[in-house]
């Protein structure tokens, strides 16, 4: 599996993880009757949906601090499964993946599965994510 295909595997169980309190296992398991999907460990897209699931509250927080007007809660599901995913790359697996990957990539499926107006926010969020992380980087290495 691609990577790409790995992020696209990785959004859609994160976006069932939006409408299950039963945990990335439950989902897995459907997802392997229902998709035939089976994911081993230490597969990307399983790696990835994991570590977004367990960190939703931080990710939603680094979303809504970034995100004018729109609080996680009010944005589609589709819309904030792609930024979730992307933020997690973001801050959690920046050393394998450039934020300008992430960014790219969470753009294109935000193309394929959100609205009219998905890709240009998706784009607006994390380049203003990616932007704030990057300063506050810059302050830590400076104040040294």
């Amino acid at each position: 599996m691609t990577r790409k295909e790995s992020r696209e595997q990785a959004f859609a169980i994160v976006f069932e993880s939006s409408f299950h309190d039963e945990g990335l296992d439950y989902i897995l398991e459907n997802a392997a009757d229902g998709r035939d999907l089976v994911l081993a460990d230490g597969d990307f897209a399983k790696e990835l949906a994991r570590k977004t699931i367990d960190n939703r509250d931080k990710i939603d927080e680094i979303i809504a601090s970034c995100s004018k007007h729109w609080k996680p809660a009010r944005m589609a599901k589709t819309t904030l499964a792609i930024l979730r995913i992307a933020v997690c790359e973001i801050y959690y697996f920046s050393r394998e993946v450039p934020a300008s990957v992430s960014i790219n990539e969470a753009v294109e499926l935000a193309k394929t599965y959100g609205g009219d107006d998905a890709p240009g926010f998706v784009n607006g969020v994390l380049g203003a994510i990616y932007k704030k992380k990057a300063e506050n980087e810059n302050e830590c290495v400076s104040g040294d």
